[in-house]
C-alpha cells in the first residue's frame, strides 16, 4: 500500500505531501513516522495513492493516535490561509502524546466556549479548562476524552481549536471584541474570530458570540450588537497654571487622589508609557498610598473582574493617534473595558492634554462613533468591508527585500480583480538601526478565497491574516 504523508516540519514552498509505502492499511489522519532526508520525521497520513514510477521509502512506525476528518480539514484551511506546510500546520492537532488510545466513539454533545485570555475561564467554574500552560497528562486526558465523544463542555484558548472534536454541537465566543483573540507573534498569525468560523463550517456546530461592549465588526455584521451604548467619561487636563510650572499631572487629579487614598478607595490607572515622566510621578504615588494599582493594558489580565471605585486613563492620545486604521475603534472599546471595571454610576477618569480628540473621539454614543468609522471603512475598502492580510518578506539586506516585494506586487495586481487590491510595498517600523533583518510588506484587500489564491505561490516569509495593526 502506497500513501501520501504531510512531514510535520516546516518546509519551504513548494511540494508538501511525500509518497511512502506501507504494508498496513492506513487511513486519512493516521500519524507515523517517517525517513526524511536523512532524519525521521512524525508525519500524517494524508490519503491513500497509488504506486508511483519512482522507488519510495517505508513507514518506519505508526502510532496508535489518528487525527479526525475535522482536524484535517481545518489544518488543511488553516495552512492555505497562513501560508503554513501542511503537515506543520497539522502539528497543532497533534496530542502531547502520540502512544494516545482512544475508546470507540459515542454521541455525547460537545460544547466549546472560547476565551481570548486564560483568566476569563474562572468565569466558567463547572467547565473543563484547556489551554498550553496544562500539563502533559491533564492534556492528554482531555485529548482523549474529546476524541472519544464524550459528552463535556471545554473553555479554552486557541488551543482549543485544534482538539478532535467529534460531536460539536455549539461554540460560544467570549468577549470578540478583544483584540487578544488575535495571535500575532508566532504561526498560525491567525484570528480566533475566523478560526472558529471555519470551525463551525467543518463541524456544523451553532456559532454564537458574547460581548460585553461591541466591536466595529461586531456593529456592522450583527443587529442584536447595535445598542446605544452612552461613553461619558470625565475629562481632566492640565490647567494654564499646571503649563505654566512644568506639572506632569493636574493638580485636581493629585488633589483627588489623596483624597481617595484617605477613603480607602481602590484606584487603578492605566498608563502606557512605562518609561516616561509621567510614569515615574504615577510610581511616587503608588509607593504613598498602596492602594494606587498602576500599570500597562497588561493590568486587565491580573484585574480580572476585580471592581474599582476609581479609573483613570492617563493620556488616550496615543492609542488614538497611532497611526493605524484601527486607532479609534482600539480606544472606544479600552474604554468600554475600564468602564466595566468601575462601581455602577460612576466615570472613567481621562487625563489628556489634547481635550479635543478625547471629546471627537470617546464622548457621545457608540452609535455614533462607530457610524462614523464605518462610513471611512467602506471609502477605503477597510474591514468589515473587506478581508486583509499583510505578507511579509524578509532579506539580510533591505534592497534584496525590496526587490522580492516588488515582485511579489507585480503578480498580485495580475491575479486580483477589483474590488480587491494590493497596498505597498513598504518598510516596516524598524526600531534597531542596523537590524538583523529587513522586512518588506505588501497590504491586501478583499474576499479572502480571492485573496489566498492570489497569494499562495509568492513565498511569503510571514501570512498574517487578519493584522491587528499593518505597520
Amino acid at each position: 500500500m502506497y500513501v501520501e504523508v504531510a512531514p510535520a516540519i516546516p518546509l519551504s514552498r513548494g511540494r508538501q505531501v511525500f509518497t511512502y509505502s506501507t504494508t498496513k492499511k492506513l487511513k486519512a489522519g493516521a500519524v507515523i513516522s517517517v525517513p526524511f532526508g536523512r532524519q525521521t520525521v512524525v508525519g500524517i497520513v494524508i490519503s491513500p495513492t497509488t504506486k508511483p514510477p519512482y522507488p519510495t521509502k517505508a513507514v518506519h512506525k505508526i502510532f496508535s493516535t489518528e487525527l479526525v476528518p475535522q482536524q484535517l480539514a481545518v489544518g488543511a484551511r488553516i495552512s492555505a490561509m497562513a501560508g503554513g506546510g501542511l503537515g506543520y500546520t497539522l502539528r497543532l492537532f497533534l496530542p502531547a502524546s502520540l502512544t494516545l488510545t482512544v475508546a470507540k466513539p459515542t454521541r455525547g454533545r460537545q460544547h466549546l466556549i472560547l476565551v481570548p485570555e486564560r483568566w476569563m475561564m474562572n468565569r466558567f467554574p463547572k467547565a473543563t479548562f484547556y489551554h498550553a500552560g496544562l500539563g502533559v497528562k491533564t492534556r492528554n486526558t482531555i485529548w482523549q476524552e474529546v476524541a472519544a465523544g464524550n459528552a463535556l463542555t471545554i473553555v479554552g484558548t486557541q488551543k482549543a481549536l485544534f482538539l478532535p472534536w467529534r460531536n460539536l454541537a455549539s461554540i460560544t465566543v467570549e468577549e470578540p471584541q478583544l483584540p487578544t483573540h488575535k495571535l500575532w507573534d508566532q504561526y498560525p498569525r491567525e484570528d480566533n474570530r475566523r478560526l472558529v468560523r471555519i470551525l463551525a463550517e467543518e463541524t456544523g456546530a451553532d456559532l454564537d458570540e458574547k460581548g460585553s461592549f461591541p466591536s466595529v465588526e461586531m456593529w456592522h455584521r450583527l443587529s442584536s450588537a447595535r445598542r446605544n451604548i452612552p461613553l461619558s467619561p470625565r475629562i481632566l487636563t492640565l490647567s494654564l497654571n499646571d503649563q505654566r510650572k512644568n506639572f506632569l499631572l493636574p493638580t485636581a487629579l493629585v488633589h483627588d487622589l489623596h483624597s481617595w487614598a484617605r477613603h480607602k478607595e481602590n484606584i487603578l490607572i492605566l498608563h502606557n508609557q512605562k518609561q516616561s515622566s509621567v510614569a515615574k510621578a504615577l510610581k511616587t504615588l503608588r509607593l504613598v498610598r498602596k492602594n494606587i494599582l498602576i500599570g500597562t493594558s497588561g493590568l486587565f489580565a491580573a484585574v480580572g473582574d476585580t471592581v474599582f471605585d476609581r479609573v483613570i486613563w492617563m493620556f488616550p492620545e496615543g492609542t488614538l493617534s497611532f497611526p493605524d486604521f484601527r486607532s479609534s475603534e482600539r480606544a472606544v472599546i479600552f474604554l468600554g473595558r475600564l468602564q466595566s471595571l468601575l462601581k455602577p454610576r460612576r466615570k472613567v477618569i481621562i487625563v489628556t492634554r489634547q481635550e479635543n480628540l478625547v471629546q471627537r473621539s470617546l464622548t457621545g454614543t457608540v452609535k455614533n462613533i462607530y457610524a462614523d468609522i464605518l462610513v471611512e471603512r467602506k471609502k477605503y475598502f477597510y474591514p468589515p468591508f473587506s478581508d486583509m492580510v499583510r505578507l511579509t518578506f524578509r532579506e539580510k539586506t533591505k534592497t534584496k527585500a525590496r526587490q522580492r516585494a516588488e515582485i511579489a506586487r507585480t503578480l498580485l495586481d495580475k491575479k486580483l480583480q477589483a474590488p480587491a487590491r494590493a497596498l505597498g510595498p513598504y518598510q516596516s517600523l524598524e526600531k534597531d538601526k542596523k537590524p538583523k533583518v529587513h522586512e518588506q510588506h505588501i497590504l491586501l484587500f478583499g474576499q479572502i478565497e480571492e485573496l489566498v489564491s492570489a497569494y499562495s505561490s509568492l513565498k511569503a516569509d510571514v501570512v498574517d491574516v487578519d493584522p491587528e495593526r499593518v505597520l
